[in-house]
């Protein structure tokens, strides 16, 4: 996540830099460019958890659901009041839109991350664990 909203912020900042003798049409296409490399370390990722979460269906793992309610409720946190500040920018810009989608997307990831540690903690399964990482593994994966 740090480093496609990293590759999205340089790629705002470039092409808003003015044409020059070298780039007569502006620097616009670096947008596409840090869009599809966006896509590309988030399909990796999906995949990634996808297998973790699988891996963790055969061979379960205690987890702490202390960790995981608060990362969650961080995570939340942080996600929601990053999506507030691209909301507006993501209707004019799709590279913006993108990190907004993204940014809400996590947000959504983690509310099941969060009722999946709540359940935990609740009743001591460790069976919901895997089953927020295979939804939004998924999810993300469309």
């Amino acid at each position: 996540d740090l480093v496609a909203s990293i590759i999205a912020l340089f790629a705002v900042k470039a092409a808003a830099k003015p044409a020059d003798d070298d780039h007569q049409y502006g620097h616009a296409k670096i947008e596409n460019l840090s869009g599809t490399i966006e896509a590309i370390l988030i399909f990796f990722a999906a995949a990634w958890i996808i297998w973790e979460a699988v891996s963790r269906l055969r061979i379960p793992e205690p987890v702490d659901s202390r960790l995981m309610v608060g990362v969650a409720m961080a995570a939340i946190v942080v996600n929601v009041l990053i999506s507030l500040r691209l909301h507006e920018g993501s209707k004019q810009d799709l590279n913006v839109r993108s990190a907004y989608l993204h940014m809400v997307g996590d947000a959504l990831s983690a509310c099941g991350v969060l009722v999946a540690g709540i359940f935990t903690g609740l009743t001591g399964s460790f069976a919901a664990d895997h089953s927020p990482a295979q939804r939004c593994g998924s999810w993300i994966r469309i």
